[in-house]
């Protein structure tokens, strides 16, 4: 599953590894790479990602 997040003026993309029902985001922030780990329902997955400020919500389907 990848995830498109907002960096440095710019998408780039999030590679997600899936385990069982949890998946961990790979995420930039504060010039390091942090794990984001989003609980599963079903097929979709929610990350909270930081933007312009605030948080959003990424929906992410696994295919």
């Amino acid at each position: 599953t990848t995830v498109k997040g907002w960096r440095n003026g710019h998408h780039e993309d999030y590679t997600v590894k899936q385990s069982g029902d949890t998946t961990t985001v790979k995420g930039w922030r504060n010039g390091h790479n942090e794990g984001y780990t989003v609980k599963q329902s079903g097929d979709t997955t929610t990350v909270k990602g930081w933007r312009d400020g605030h948080n959003e919500n990424y929906t992410v389907k696994r295919s």
